[in-house]
């Protein structure tokens, strides 16, 4: 055996067989900085075929407290599969806006060779600023859903020994 199977073996032994999380462990306090209390949200849970919509009012712990127009409801979010925000912030749609066009520009200028440098940062700089406009508008008209917590799913990879042979096993989906 060389030194590098060696090497492969004992690192994958180390780290073989422990769970992955994608998502931060305590999620309600994580969703609190995410989401604002008085947002239009939409919580699907286990169990529950209809998701429940409503304005957010709090989170206490474990609990969630949803105004479904007129009727509260406390959920326990260990219960909970996924949380849509209704909405979408414009930021995103402008810097994508503010980098292509930008980026273009930049990218046009040096392939016209545009000579003066004040005319070479005056341009990609509008240019910047035009496509963050763009990307902001049309953002803005977008009226959507913004997934802001998924419950992740258990992923594991372990190690497979063989007569002859060594190889990884990995496990994705479980819960």
């Amino acid at each position: 055996m060389n030194t590098i199977t060696i090497a492969l073996s004992a690192s994958l032994l180390l780290f073989s067989s422990h769970a992955a999380h994608a998502q931060d462990t305590n999620v309600p306090a994580a969703l609190e900085r995410v989401v604002a209390s008085g947002e239009d949200v939409t919580l699907e849970i286990d169990g529950e075929r209809v998701p429940l919509r409503g304005r957010l009012l709090s989170i206490a712990g474990d609990v969630v407290a949803i105004d479904t127009g007129g009727t509260i409801r406390s959920v326990d979010f260990s219960g909970v599969t996924r949380v849509d925000r209704h909405g979408d912030s414009v930021v995103n749609g402008a810097l994508i806006g503010a980098v292509l066009l930008g980026g273009m520009c930049r990218w046009t200028c040096l392939e016209m060779k545009l000579r003066s440098q004040a005319h070479y940062v005056g341009n990609v700089v509008a240019a910047t600023v035009v496509g963050g406009l763009m990307g902001a508008a049309i953002d803005r008209k977008h009226v959507g859903t913004t997934t802001i917590y998924r419950r992740g799913r258990r992923a594991s990879v372990g190690l497979m020994l063989a007569p002859g042979s060594v190889g990884i096993a990995a496990q994705f989906g479980g819960r």
